[in-house]
């Protein structure tokens, strides 16, 4: 994450990117995360309809690519 949301309750858009995690052990296994476009730079992380934080499209993309690498 690179900066707190200014608007942490704004309705969510389409998000461009979903990550869902599975945990192995604690009381909620399952974790969603939409990223939402917030400007040309950043996304909103969107967790249970709230977005606390941004991180920027680029570090979203180099993520992308890493998992693309680890997959084939």
């Amino acid at each position: 994450f690179e900066a707190e949301n200014p608007d942490p309750i704004m309705a969510p858009a389409a998000p461009e990117v979903k990550i869902t995690f599975y945990l192995n052990s604690g009381p909620v296994r399952e974790h969603h995360f939409s990223f939402v476009s917030f400007n040309p730079d950043f996304y909103a992380i969107f967790r249970n309809r709230r977005s606390e934080f941004l991180i920027s499209k680029d570090q979203v993309q180099v993520m992308l690519q890493e998992l693309e690498t680890l997959t084939h």
